[in-house]
């Protein structure tokens, strides 16, 4: 057994033993306090306790289908629709209504499996967020978010390499700037977070759940080496970040590919990278991060390193 195998294994040991639940979850409520806000500004006097209320109802109808409840999200649509058309409302208001319509409808589509309505549909929230977006850029994270859950219909339905490619693609665009290449919607120029720090829980979302979902895609190490290349391949050759949470991305991504290129790297940068993670506003995110190390770091084969992993903390 080389040194590099003894370190790795020592690290391994190291990452199955953290205690997940000592850090706090990191709880983003800065978009729903944002959109009441935005509803009341956008909203008549007469139709702002309506208009409310149908977007609560949208909220329920979303949580409902988080829980597979496919009826009652059905039914709740059915009573949603009755409501709307005793009301009278001009084109903007019925706009207001479609930033949680169009996105709840996607993901209905999305649990039942038809997937090219679910992305029909949020591309229409896309193209609803624009309509406002000048007037209320926090919409913006709203439109992010939309792709990320292109990413996630592109995944589930086995179209990998798109969605390799726009996860690159996205993260590019928010660490670094570049232009997003996605043919639908407004999409900034010259994006920098560093005027949008609200955005980063964003970022760590999407960059976890790559992670997350890329090694439970791979039954081997040369197959997360491919699709890791795929959704990272751009990033990997912006080397830095202005910001330090953001950073430590960066970095689990130049120790990711180190270990899956079999090049040197020391023990004490990636117990380095654990410590400052462990410490981050963004520790409740990281499982995902270490799971991904893992299964490269311990001594079995592949598939044992996942079944280790998930059995302990999935």
């Amino acid at each position: 057994m080389d040194t590099q195998t003894l370190q790795g294994s020592s690290i391994a040991k190291q990452i199955i033993t953290i205690d997940f639940n000592q850090f706090k979850p990191f709880i983003d409520e800065v978009f729903q306090d944002t959109l009441t806000n935005f509803i009341a500004e956008e909203s008549q006097d007469d139709n702002l306790l309506s208009i409310s209320f149908v977007n609560n109802l949208y909220i329920e109808s979303l949580t409902q289908l988080r829980k597979n409840k496919i009826n009652t999200y059905i039914n709740s649509e059915d009573k949603i629709a009755l409501i709307i058309n005793q009301l009278v409302l001009s084109n903007s208001e019925l706009k207001v209504l479609n930033i949680s319509a169009f996105s709840v409808k996607a993901y209905y589509y999305y649990k039942i499996k038809d997937y090219d309505n679910s992305i029909h549909f949020t591309n229409e929230a896309i193209a609803n967020d624009d309509f406002f977006l000048e007037k209320h850029p926090f919409l913006y994270g709203h439109k992010i978010q939309q792709l990320h859950n292109i990413i996630r219909t592109y995944f589930r339905s086995d179209k990998i390499e798109k969605a390799c490619s726009l996860n690159d693609n996205i993260l590019c665009h928010l660490i670094h700037g570049k232009t997003i290449q996605y043919q639908d919607g407004i999409w900034y120029p010259n994006y920098n977070i560093n005027n949008d720090l609200d955005m980063i829980p964003m970022v760590y979302q999407i960059f976890t759940e790559a992670i997350y979902t890329i090694t439970n895609l791979s039954t081997n190490k040369e197959q997360e080496k491919k699709l890791l290349r795929l959704a990272f391949e751009k990033l990997t050759k912006l080397k830095t970040s202005t910001n330090g949470e953001l950073q430590l991305l960066i970095d689990w991504m130049a120790i990711k590919f180190a270990l899956v290129n079999n090049e040197n790297i020391s023990d004490s940068t990636i117990e380095n990278w654990i410590s400052k993670m462990v410490n981050s506003k963004f520790a409740a995110m990281s499982k995902p991060l270490f799971y991904g190390l893992y299964v490269t770091l311990n001594n079995d084969d592949y598939v044992s390193n996942k079944e280790s992993f998930t059995k302990t903390y999935f």
